[in-house]
């Protein structure tokens, strides 16, 4: 086991006792977190009698630079901060200068993060949305997409990993048929980002929106929206503020609004940023980008190996594909008797997982042998399948 498993296991309070497997709903907070909130205070005492938040503007170049490091694509100007997956999502899409017969191509039944946007687009925009089914037999999910693309297509939006089922999307396939054809690719990263490699610039992905509070290591209320130059020119802020990249001139007697440069994604960031949460989502980046997410997916791939044919040979059912190409560290398992009779005695062996539509087991940077064992041994504890 590399060492640096042991040490990000020592941050994470959730970790101790074992069978932490929660990763794809929350990871609980890190001791770095709290230093690093901690660290925000104090300096803000001090230079509340200096210069005040401007002492702290660095700090949003250093989170971008990270971010850019994380996803090896784009400069700062490509990176503009969010609070949710959402967030990014719904200025992108809401945001985007559609022309009349126009569509947006996603998942019928994709996360609603992805799928709630583009439904109030088509509401208050007039853009018509265009749904792929999920799994449908005989078909590649990719193709599922692409059949559905035509010369009206501008935007498809899809997540990375699907949060119910675990099944992973190849999007660096489906970046080269959009880049191919002029669409733009927004992909909801947060159930991926920080436990596989996902590198928009060269995939042809237009634009990343992704949470910080799961593998990106990072706290509630945290994250970020990539997009590229060609995208954020056809986007115009639904949010509007005075800030470094807007600019309100005086014209005759009235005022006008203007984008210093269209191309700058920050331009959505309205009012003053939420740099406590900037603090915390600064350290977890380092701590992540210090590990390396190659190195993190080359970690889990063999742990999730062993949950899932442990599980298999005591009989579970599971949904999430064994193939590596086809999922990441999120195990689904369909529970045909009490699935919640079967959630509480996992818990009550100290596992920790979802009960959602089913039981979902989620690897975490900093598991070990010794949680997958403690999760198989409570498998095979109990008769309900």
């Amino acid at each position: 086991m590399e060492d640096w498993v042991l040490s990000l296991r020592s941050h994470f309070p959730a970790a101790q006792g074992g069978g932490y497997l929660n990763a794809a709903y929350d990871l609980g907070g890190a001791d770095f977190m709290a230093e690093a909130a901690q660290g925000f205070f104090s300096e803000w005492k001090q230079a509340a009698r200096g210069s005040g938040r401007a002492h702290f503007a660095p700090l949003k170049s250093e989170t971008r630079q990270l971010v850019n490091k994380l996803l090896q694509s784009g400069e700062e100007h490509n990176v503009c901060f969010t609070h949710n997956t959402n967030e990014g999502i719904t200025m992108a899409v809401m945001g985007f200068d559609y022309r009349e017969g126009d569509n947006i191509v996603t998942f019928r039944y994709d996360f609603p993060s992805v799928v709630a946007p583009c439904l109030n687009a088509a509401r208050l925009r007039g853009v018509e949305v265009r749904f792929a089914p999920f799994e449908q037999e005989g078909m590649d999910d990719v193709d599922a997409i692409t059949v559905l693309c035509d010369a009206h297509t501008r935007l498809v939006v899809v997540s990375q990993l699907r949060s119910v089922s675990g099944w992973r999307l190849d999007v660096e396939r489906l970046g080269a048929f959009c880049r191919e054809r002029g669409i733009f690719l927004i992909v909801d990263a947060t159930q991926c980002i920080g436990t596989l490699p996902l590198y928009p610039e060269a995939w042809g992905i237009s634009a990343v929106s992704a949470a910080g509070y799961k593998s990106m290591l990072s706290a509630i209320g945290t994250g970020f929206f990539y997009c590229c130059d060609e995208l954020a020119r056809h986007i115009t802020p639904i949010f509007v503020s005075y800030n470094d990249y807007t600019e309100l001139k005086s014209e005759g007697e009235g005022r006008t609004l203007v984008f210093k440069e269209e191309a700058d994604i920050r331009k959505l960031e309205s009012g003053t940023v939420d740099f406590l949460a900037l603090s915390v989502m600064k350290k977890s980046l380092e701590v992540l980008t210090g590990i390396g997410v190659e190195n993190i997916e080359a970690h889990i791939a063999p742990l999730y190996e062993k949950l899932y044919l442990g599980l298999e040979a005591l009989g579970y059912d599971i949904v999430t594909p064994f193939a590596r190409e086809k999922r990441a560290h999120a195990l689904a398992v369909r529970i045909a008797g009490d699935q919640d009779a079967i959630y509480a005695h996992f818990r009550s062996c100290g596992i920790a997982l979802t009960n959602a539509k089913h039981i979902r087991f989620g690897i975490p940077a900093f598991a070990t042998e010794a949680d997958i064992d403690m999760a198989l041994q409570a498998a095979a504890k109990t008769e309900i399948r």
